[in-house]
């Protein structure tokens, strides 16, 4: 089962690529305007809800009055109804997005297959170009509709929650993000490394889904040639290549995140010693420090 040559890629961005890339989901650029706008939308209403809850506590829980609270109720619904409706939105213009870009790169593929010469076909597997056209082409279109959105809505909500940490109490703000610059440090130390891990899956994964088709596609000659045992014995170690590549990739991920994890609620604790000792003294407001909790919390979601 020969298979090409894969190109390997050592820089985090190709410029080339990107830019072809994005000339096919120029063809979307109307419906990724208002997907962009839905995840915007959604950070931002996400982001109110601390605020009401400081409201509620300190107005209606510490004073003791139910006076108003209809339309904070009210208020409330609203958010969660426009939530609801952002989301909704997202969901759909998201997999319309990937399901036409996926159309529209796979019919460009097909095209462009045309108009190859005989010789490419005699030196590239049919599973080989098999893998290109429908595992890549699925990766493509999920990060266009899915990943770079999440982004667009990790940073719109981490601007939102500092600089409304900032207008609320400047000193509880520092507290809450003095922990960003280890997370920087944590994240390029991992983010080195899951990358170069996941492009050997899926360099070891696009010569398996190739040779997996070869297998079936030339399955009359392997058995012409007695060639069973050989293709058995290739196809398991690129199958046991695939599964070391993935679990070293599980490895790295499993220690990012609950360093992450911990950091938060480093964070989160450092807000709630300071800011407990503050209201205790009459500095702060309980629903100002409830407030900032919830806000340092969502700080690191993203």
């Amino acid at each position: 089962m020969s298979q090409p040559v894969e190109q390997e890629f050592t820089s985090k961005i190709d410029l080339g690529i990107w830019k072809r890339f994005l000339k096919h989901a120029s063809v979307f650029k109307r419906e990724l305007f208002v997907l962009f706008g839905f995840m915007v939308g959604l950070a931002l209403l996400e982001n109110i809800t601390p605020l009401l809850a400081r409201y509620a506590i300190d107005n209606f829980i510490k004073n003791r009055s139910a006076d108003g609270i209809t339309t904070y109720a009210l208020i409330y619904l609203l958010i969660i109804i426009l939530q609801a409706v952002a989301i909704r939105f997202y969901l759909y213009y998201a997999g319309r997005i990937e399901t036409g870009l996926n159309f529209e790169i796979r019919e460009a593929g097909f095209r462009n297959l045309q108009n190859l010469s005989f010789s490419y076909f005699d030196r590239t597997p049919v599973g080989w170009i098999m893998s290109r056209m429908v595992s890549d082409t699925n990766r493509l279109s999920e990060v266009l509709a899915w990943s770079l959105v999440d982004i667009a809505w990790g940073l719109t909500t981490i601007i939102v929650v500092m600089i409304t940490m900032f207008i609320m109490d400047v000193r509880l703000a520092l507290l809450g993000v003095v922990l960003i610059p280890v997370l920087m440090v944590v994240s390029f130390f991992f983010q080195k490394r899951l990358l170069a891990a996941h492009r050997r899956i899926r360099r070891v994964n696009s010569r398996l889904t190739g040779a997996f088709n070869e297998g079936i596609m030339g399955a009359r000659t392997s058995k012409t040639l007695r060639r069973e045992a050989e293709n058995n014995r290739e196809f398991g170690e690129m199958a046991d290549g695939l599964y070391r590549e993935s679990v070293k990739a599980s490895v790295f991920a499993a220690l990012f995140m609950p360093i992450v994890s911990l950091l938060g609620a480093t964070g989160t604790a450092l807000v709630l010693t300071f800011g407990g000792q503050m209201v205790a003294s009459g500095v702060l407001l309980t629903g100002t420090l409830y407030a900032f909790v919830l806000y340092v919390m969502r700080l690191w979601d993203p």
